[in-house]
C-alpha cells in the first residue's frame, strides 16, 4: 500500500533558533504525498521580518511501486535552502506593502504527475512574542497590490499551471491548489508570493502562521482531487463505460470511487459522506463565486433526531460506512441541506436548485416530473434498462442492474424520516423542486420498480450521489486540445440541461455532433451564451419564414429530438431550425457585405458558429466549413462542389448522416415559406457569415455534392452546429 509521509519543519518565534522536525507515517491507498510546513511572518518593533523556512535536509524522497516523490524549498536561484527568506518592512502611518516568495520544488517520476497544495488551520497571523492578542487577518477578497488594504495579508501563486493576477485570501482548512502537472516532471518549481501591508497601528509583536505545502502523486493525469476534475482528465482516467477510478474530496480528504456509467457520464458510485458542520466555500464546493473567506453555507451538525420540518436543514452522518445499509450507511441529508439552502424559497415545478453540497465542478443530478428525457436520473435509468416508454416504473429491476456488485453500485440506502431510519429501498436527491416549498424530487427504486421522479418531503434524510458537471460552458480550450481525433464527450448545455455529443474533428477543432436544440422563447445571456447582451429567441412556429428583413428572426422546434427522424425513410424534421438572424442572436441582422462574420450567436459561451467564405482564396485561410470539409474529402480545387461529380456525398465522407460515425452531420432538411423541404435528403447548417443584406452562407450537402459556402435567404430556417476553436 502506498505510503504517506509528513515532514514538518517549524521555525520558532525567535530568529536563528534551531528547528524541530516532526515525522509520522501512515498509509493511504492509490497515491502518496509529502508535506512541508513552515511558520511565516515575524513582525517586530520598528520593522517587520517575513520569514519562511523548511528543514529540507530532513525531507524524504519516497519510493512506492517504482515511483518517486520528493519536495523541498529552494531560493530564487534554485538552491535548496533551510534559511528563512527575510524581508524587512517598516510600518508607516499611511501603510507600506512588501512581499516575499516561497519556492517549492517537487521531484517525481510518476507518469500521472503530481498535485501541489497548501493549507492553513487559521487565516490570521497571530501575535506570539509580546502576547498582544492582536492578529493580522487575511484579505477579505482578491485584490491588487495597488489596492491592498492596510493590516492584511494574502498570497499570489505563480506556476506553469496556475498563475494569479491578484492577491487572494487564505481559506482555513482547505487544500488550496498551487500547481498540477499531468505527466512525469522532475524539478518543477512553483512559486507563492506572500504579501502584507502594515501601518503603525499594528502593535509591536512577532506575528506568525503555520502553512503546509503538500505534494501528492496524481491518480490520473492532472487529477487527484474531485475539485480538479475536467472532462479531459476524467476521460483519460476512464475512457470506456464501466471504467472506474478513485478520487478524493479536498474538503475532508475522503475517498470516492468514480465511474463512467452506461449513460456515458461520470458519477460517484459511493454515497456522499460530507460531515455535518462542514463549511462550503466557492473554492471547493458547488456554490457561487465570491465566498472565499466566509463560507456560503455551513452544514448543520449531524444528528439522528430531527428530519421533521420541511423548512429546516438536517444532516445525519451514520457510523456505518459500508454498503450493507442494515441500519443506515454513509450520510443522509434533507433537501435543503443537500442544496446548501439554495432552493429554500423555490416553489415552482421542475426548477433546479442552483447550488449543492457536491464538490466544486460536480452537481446534484436533475430529474423532471414531466418531459423527463433530458434529466440525468431518467437517462441513467434508461441506460440501465428502464423502458423509455414508461418514465415512472418498469419491470426491469434497476437495483439488480445498477446495485451492489455492479459498476454503478446504487444501494438500498433507505432514508430518515421523523427521527427514524427506514430501510428497504433506494432514494437519492435530485436538484429539482416541485410546486411548493415542502416537496422535492428523488430517484426512488426498490426490488421491482423505479421512479426517476418520485416526490418526497424536503425534511426527509436521503442519500446523495454527485455527477460531474460537464457543461459546454465550462469545457475549456485545454480540454479540447487534449482530445484525440474523433474522441467524443457528452456535455450539458447549462442553459436548458440538454445533452450534446461533441468530438474533435479532423480540422483540429471540437464540434457539436448533434444539432442545437435551443427552444424558441429562451433568453440567453453573456454568462451562458456567445453574446454580450441578453437576447430572447422568438417563439417556435411552423408559420412565417417569409421575410429576410433585419427585424425578422424565426425558430422552429420540431420536438423530434432523435437522429432517426432525419433519415431518407422518415423524412421528418428533427431537432430545431433557425433563421440566420436568429442563429446570430440578431448580431448579423444589419450586416450587408459578403464574407463578413456576425460577432455573436446562440451557441453556448465559449462556442461559436462556424465561418464560411465564398472564394477559394479566402476559404483556405478563414472558412471553418471549408477546412473541415477538405479534411473529410472535399476536393481542394473548388470551394462549393465536388468537381468530379463522382457521387461522393459529404455524409459518406464525414459519417453516415446518422448516428453511427463521427461527425454525424444529418440530412435534416429545412423550412422555408412555412413548408418543410428535403428531409432525409439534404442537410443545411448556418455559418456566421453574411453574403448580402438578405442572404448568408451555410454548409449544404445532398446526394452528390457538398457546398461549404452555399448562399441562402436569411428567412430559411436551417440547423445549427457550434464549434470550440482550438487555435
Amino acid at each position: 500500500m502506498p505510503k504517506v509521509i509528513h515532514t514538518k519543519s517549524r521555525l520558532h518565534n525567535k530568529p536563528n533558533k534551531p528547528c524541530r522536525v516532526l515525522s509520522t507515517r501512515l498509509a493511504l491507498p492509490v497515491s502518496f504525498l509529502i508535506v512541508l510546513s513552515f511558520l511565516y511572518i515575524n513582525i517586530y518593533v520598528g520593522n517587520a521580518l517575513m520569514n519562511s523556512s523548511a528543514v529540507t535536509e530532513n525531507h524524504e524522497v519516497i519510493v512506492q511501486d517504482n515511483n518517486t516523490l520528493g519536495i523541498e524549498f529552494v531560493d530564487n536561484e534554485g538552491n535548496v535552502t533551510a534559511d528563512p527568506t527575510r524581508i524587512e518592512i517598516t510600518p508607516t502611518a499611511d501603510g507600506v506593502f512588501n512581499s516575499g516568495d516561497v519556492n517549492v520544488r517537487v521531484h517525481t517520476n510518476s507518469d500521472n504527475g503530481y498535485t501541489l497544495t497548501m493549507s492553513a488551520t487559521t487565516t490570521s497571523l497571530s501575535g506570539s512574542v509580546a502576547d498582544s492578542g492582536h492578529t493580522i487577518p487575511t484579505l477579505l477578497a482578491a485584490t491588487s497590490e495597488a489596492n491592498f488594504p492596510n493590516n492584511y495579508w494574502g498570497y499570489k501563486r505563480t506556476s506553469s499551471s496556475i498563475a494569479d493576477t491578484l492577491y487572494n485570501p487564505m481559506v482555513a482548512n482547505v487544500n488550496i491548489p498551487v500547481s498540477t502537472y499531468g505527466s512525469t516532471t522532475n524539478g518543477e518549481i512553483s512559486k507563492v508570493n506572500f504579501g502584507v501591508k502594515l501601518d503603525n497601528l499594528t502593535p509591536s509583536d512577532s506575528y506568525s502562521i503555520n502553512i503546509a505545502f503538500a505534494a501528492v502523486t496524481n491518480i490520473a493525469p492532472n487529477l487527484y482531487y474531485m475539485q480538479d476534475a475536467t472532462s479531459t482528465s476524467l476521460a483519460a482516467a476512464m475512457p470506456s463505460v464501466g471504467d472506474t477510478t478513485v478520487l478524493y474530496d479536498r474538503r475532508d480528504n475522503k475517498e470516492y470511487t468514480i465511474a463512467k456509467l452506461a449513460d456515458g457520464k461520470y458519477w460517484m458510485t459511493k454515497n456522499l459522506d460530507l460531515d455535518g458542520g462542514t463549511p462550503l466555500y466557492s473554492s471547493d464546493s458547488d456554490v457561487p463565486a465570491g465566498y472565499d473567506v466566509e463560507p456560503y453555507y455551513t452544514l448543520p451538525a449531524s444528528s439522528e433526531s430531527g428530519f421533521n420540518d420541511n423548512t429546516v436543514a438536517y444532516v445525519y452522518n451514520s457510523p456505518n460506512k459500508t454498503d450493507s445499509c442494515g441500519s443506515g450507511c454513509y450520510s443522509y441529508y434533507s433537501f435543503n441541506a443537500a442544496t446548501a439552502m439554495s432552493a429554500e424559497n423555490v416553489a415552482s415545478n421542475n426548477t433546479d436548485a442552483p447550488y449543492s453540497i457536491c464538490p466544486k465542478n460536480w452537481k446534484l443530478p436533475t430529474t423532471r416530473t414531466t418531459a423527463p428525457n433530458n434529466s440525468d436520473f431518467y437517462q441513467l435509468a434508461v441506460a440501465y434498462g428502464m423502458s423509455s416508454a414508461d418514465i415512472s416504473q418498469d419491470t426491469p429491476n434497476f437495483y439488480n442492474q445498477a446495485g451492489p456488485g455492479t459498476t454503478a453500485n446504487f444501494i438500498l440506502s433507505g432514508n430518515y424520516y421523523s427521527s427514524s431510519f427506514h430501510s428497504g429501498d433506494g432514494e437519492y436527491w435530485s436538484s429539482t423542486t416541485v410546486d411548493n416549498r415542502y416537496m422535492a424530487v428523488v430517484m426512488h427504486f426498490a426490488n421491482n420498480d423505479i421512479y426517476s421522479y418520485g416526490r418526497q418531503e424536503r425534511k426527509t434524510g436521503s442519500a446523495v450521489r454527485c455527477l460531474f458537471d460537464a457543461t459546454m460552458q465550462n469545457f475549456s480550450q485545454e480540454d479540447a486540445d487534449a482530445m484525440a481525433l474523433h474522441q467524443e464527450e457528452i456535455l450539458v448545455d447549462a442553459r436548458d440541461g440538454q445533452n450534446y455529443t461533441v468530438a474533435k474533428l479532423k480540422d483540429g477543432n471540437v464540434w457539436m455532433t448533434k444539432n442545437l436544440n435551443l427552444a424558441g422563447g429562451t433568453t440567453i445571456t453573456s454568462a451562458d451564451s456567445d453574446v454580450v447582451e441578453n437576447y430572447t429567441l422568438p417563439a417556435s412556429s411552423t408559420t412565417g419564414f417569409d421575410n429576410d428583413g433585419a427585424e425578422y428572426a424565426y425558430v422552429y422546434n420540431s420536438g423530434n429530438n432523435d437522429d432517426s427522424f432525419c433519415n431518407e425513410t422518415n423524412k421528418q424534421p428533427c431537432y430545431s431550425y433557425y433563421s440566420y438572424n436568429a442563429a446570430t442572436a440578431m448580431s448579423g441582422a444589419s450586416i450587408n457585405t459578403d464574407n463578413t462574420d456576425a460577432p455573436y450567436s446562440i451557441c453556448p459561451a465559449g462556442w461559436e458558429l462556424p465561418t464560411s467564405r465564398s472564394t477559394l482564396e479566402l476559404a483556405k485561410t478563414s472558412s471553418d466549413f471549408y477546412q473541415m470539409a477538405i479534411h473529410y474529402g472535399l476536393k481542394d480545387s473548388v470551394v462549393n462542389e465536388d468537381p468530379d461529380n463522382d457521387g461522393i456525398t459529404f455524409c459518406t465522407l464525414g459519417g453516415d448522416c446518422g448516428t453511427n460515425t463521427v461527425p454525424r452531420f444529418l440530412r435534416a432538411g429545412y423550412y422555408t415559406g412555412s413548408t418543410f423541404f428535403n428531409g432525409g435528403t439534404a442537410g443545411g447548417y448556418w455559418s456566421s457569415t453574411a453574403s448580402s443584406s438578405t442572404g448568408a452562407h451555410n454548409l449544404h450537402f445532398y446526394s452528390s455534392n457538398v457546398y461549404s459556402a452555399d448562399n441562402s435567404a436569411r428567412r430559411i430556417v436551417l440547423s445549427v452546429r457550434c464549434l470550440l476553436r482550438t487555435e
